[in-house]
């Protein structure tokens, strides 16, 4: 008994605590869901639809995406799609999928319940205009999941798990999310029960509310970390962006053509956009929390802040995704990735905010003018405002107590170290890049070169983790063996039209999911033996227009998932047997205009079990093509321009497969020859030529 009565004397000072908080007449409110539809004008219910509908939709393509990302970056052929998001990691794809796609999943179903449940609330009168508009909106959600999703289905590798998750979060997620938000929505009956809040929700509501005591000390600490996170983080990215990619095409026309000095639109307003949003961000908590006016102090703050949260959040998501910028539009770094979320789930915390606080002055407008009544008082409040609550005071008379408002030096404090941290992040964190520099000096920007046009390095690119490394037509010389460091996760190096002689061996080594290397119109005379050892996923190689005159031995056996080939224009004057043998889903080779002779074409030299399209085409000494030079699966060779003619490839020498087609007149002349012909990235609306009779 002791014990017990030592345990109740020392819990006194928490209950003497608790009543000091005045927390029972917050009990008596008894807000209904119903007086939460009831509570907002039209408008403003209109306005918390869409929020809830595009962070909804939103997020939930955030989930999706992040699933199917990490997907792909765990299989062998679309590897270099992960790497989009992922960059060079050792780590499944999955495990970051596990830890970044919940978030946002519960972004989605938070906001489509609260959707779903205003919807209700707000048309419980009319049944079936509440299930018409409920369907609209799921539709709607779902409309958007598979526009985002959906067109990976077109991939012509999407098949066995990758099909799976494809279908999945488009036929199961979206109707499981659906189902969720719809079944607990609340029936008529339900919306007139009270809300019932437990002692810390009316804690927090009386205190940090949107009509709480230090409603204005919560917005400084929230806003001065939004504006910290979001400096510090989009606009150095922002910057990088802007500096590689000045201009921005269509998004088809990504990893095809180049926007860099002409063309396109200029990327820089997504900059300044977002450093505008900053701005307002750091100085709109010290025009409006200064003010008493309540609509100004308080609801104008939750407006102001719900729209910031979109731009921070839905239009920079979109904005990157729809510019090819999947490593900016999906972070996976923590901060980075707390710059995306945090917005999110703001918006749906700040709409329920807007609701309650609509409702809570309502309720207590109405006691209040209840109480009066029953006092004899009529409408008069003067001589009570001093005995009642500030959020009372502010029901009743729509102003802020003057001890509530922010006062002016705190509010003109808070703007100025705001706008510190924007500049701090400006022109500390963005001094190498846009804006502070304009374009990158030199003239292999945006990648780094020396004096001598050595290449050194892309580190702009690294910082995004770029698929596209653009390098053509810069005027290198030479590249460094280090100079792709910190960009291993690139998939397409285009290096053509420089002035290189060589290449550096391991040059490529730490390139983890190469698809394309584009080599064509250099110099090139030599290449190191083992040059292109690392690269087993490399798809396409393209060095035509160059000056080699024998390929080292065994420089194509590492290239086991190689499609196309292009060899065309060289001085090759001999080709071994032995040379594409490493090739083994290799579909075209085009070996044209060289200087091919002596023997001649040998046996099983273009006997590569996928090889359809060959061109020997312009080799004017080729004399000789072998029996079994070609396998089975050819389906067309070129030899216009030779002293060899298809007559002959048929009968005399009996090299060309039954079925097989032959060409010794016309030449498909396209820009890169016969390489890409079936590797299903042969576009005629990028080159019509592809569409000739001669390709």
């Amino acid at each position: 008994l002791a014990a017990i009565l030592e345990i109740k004397q020392d819990m006194v000072a928490v209950y003497n605590l608790l009543r000091s908080l005045d927390l029972d007449k917050e009990v008596e409110e008894e807000i209904t869901l119903a007086d939460l539809a009831a509570a907002c004008s039209p408008a403003t219910r209109v306005a918390l639809g869409v929020l809830r509908f595009c962070i909804a939709a939103m997020a939930s393509a955030i989930s999706g995406l992040y699933v199917v990302f990490g997907v792909v970056n765990d299989t062998g052929e679309l590897r270099w799609l992960g790497a989009l998001v992922f960059g060079a990691t050792d780590a499944p794809g999955l495990l970051y999928s596990a830890f970044l796609a919940p978030p946002f999943m519960v972004v989605a179903l938070l906001a489509l319940r609260d959707l779903i449940r205003q919807i209700a609330t707000t048309y419980a009168a009319a049944p079936r205009l509440k299930r018409a508009i409920i369907v609209m909106v799921v539709v709607m959600v779902w409309l958007v999941q598979g526009l985002v999703v959906g067109p990976m289905l077109a991939h012509p590798r999407a098949k066995g798990t990758v099909l799976v998750t494809l279908l999945s979060l488009i036929f199961v997620w979206p109707p499981l999310m659906i189902a969720y938000a719809w079944t607990t929505a609340p029936s008529a009956d339900e919306a007139r029960l009270p809300i019932k809040h437990s002692r810390i929700a009316l804690l927090y509501h009386k205190f940090f509310g949107l009509n709480g005591k230090y409603f204005a000390l919560k917005v400084q600490v929230t806003q001065m970390m939004s504006v910290v996170l979001q400096a510090w983080t989009k606009l150095p990215l922002l910057g990088a962006f802007v500096s590689v990619h000045p201009r921005l095409g269509p998004i088809s026309d990504i990893g095809y053509v180049e926007y860099y000095d002409e063309g396109g639109t200029p990327s820089a307003p997504i900059f300044w956009t977002i450093l505008a949003a900053l701005i307002v961000n750091a100085i709109y908590p010290m025009v409006l929390l200064v003010q008493r006016d309540a609509f100004w102090n308080r609801r104008a703050v939750a407006v102001v802040d719900g729209m910031l949260d979109l731009i921070f959040g839905q239009v920079f998501f979109f904005t990157m995704l729809l510019n090819g910028m999947f490593s900016a539009a999906l972070p996976t770094t923590p901060i980075a990735m707390l710059s995306l979320f945090y917005p999110s789930i703001h918006v749906v915390f700040c709409a329920c905010a807007i609701e309650e606080a609509a409702a809570d002055l309502k309720a207590r407008k109405r006691r209040e003018t209840a109480s009066a009544s029953a006092r004899g008082e009529g409408g008069s409040f003067t001589n009570r405002e001093s005995l009642v609550s500030s959020r009372t005071s502010m029901a009743v008379t729509g102003r802020v107590r003057k001890t509530d408002a922010l006062p002016l030096w705190k509010g003109l404090r808070f703007g100025a170290v705001a706008l510190g941290a924007v500049a701090v992040a400006l022109f500390g964190l963005c001094h190498d890049r846009y804006p502070l520099l304009v374009a990158i000096p030199g003239p292999c920007a945006p990648c780094i070169c020396n004096d001598a046009r050595v290449l050194t390095g892309c580190p702009y690119h690294a910082e995004l983790k770029e698929s596209f490394l653009w390098i053509g037509e810069r005027g290198l010389t030479a590249v460094e063996k280090g100079a792709f460091k910190g960009n291993e996760g690139a998939g397409f190096i285009h290096l053509y039209g420089n002035e290189l002689e060589t290449l550096p061996a391991g040059v490529f080594s730490g390139l983890r999911n190469p698809r394309g290397i584009r080599l064509e119109r250099n110099k090139i005379e030599e290449l190191p033996p083992g040059l292109f050892d690392a690269l087993g996923t490399l798809e396409n190689l393209l060095m035509g227009h160059n000056r080699l005159e024998e390929l080292p031995p065994g420089l194509f056996d590492a290239l086991g998932r190689l499609r196309s080939l292009n060899l065309h224009g060289n001085r090759l004057r001999h080709l071994p047997s032995e040379t594409f043998r490493g090739l083994q889903r290799v579909t075209a080779i085009d070996v044209s205009a060289n200087n091919i002779s002596h023997p001649g074409i040998g046996a099983d030299t273009f006997a590569n079990p996928d090889l359809a399209f060959v061109s020997l085409a312009h080799n004017p000494t080729l004399r000789s093509v072998e029996a079994g030079a070609f396998g089975e699966s050819l389906e067309h060779v070129w030899l216009t321009g030779n002293n060899l003619t298809c007559a002959r490839l048929t009968g005399t020498d009996g090299a060309l497969p039954s079925g097989a087609g032959c060409a010794d007149e016309g030449v498909c002349s396209a820009t890169f020859g016969v390489a890409p012909l079936g590797n299903g990235v042969c576009d005629e609306k990028r080159d019509p030529r592809y569409n000739t009779a001669e390709c």
